[in-house]
């Protein structure tokens, strides 16, 4: 009766649904690398396309300029509002 406890307990341990641990997980998993092989195909490689990112982010630029205006404003204010409050 307890051997029977014992090995209930031990498939218990044993699971493939709850793993100890990541390598329990992955110990016996050879479906990675096989994986990786059946992907790797003899596809074209599309052109290169080189772009101008000056052009195409122009408004990145524009609102970091302004975010520094209204940051250096606001700090300002609160540094004023420390010696006269």
């Amino acid at each position: 009766m307890a051997s029977e406890r014992r090995r209930a307990r031990e498939a218990r341990r044993t699971s493939g649904g709850r793993p100890r641990s990541y390598s329990d997980l992955y110990k016996n998993d050879s479906s990675g690398a096989a994986a990786v092989a059946a992907v790797t195909t003899d596809a074209p490689a599309e052109p290169v396309v080189q772009r101008n990112w000056q052009d195409e982010y122009v408004y990145v630029t524009q609102d970091l300029r302004r975010l520094l205006i209204v940051s250096a404003a606001l700090f300002a204010a609160i540094i004023a509002a420390g010696f006269f409050l």
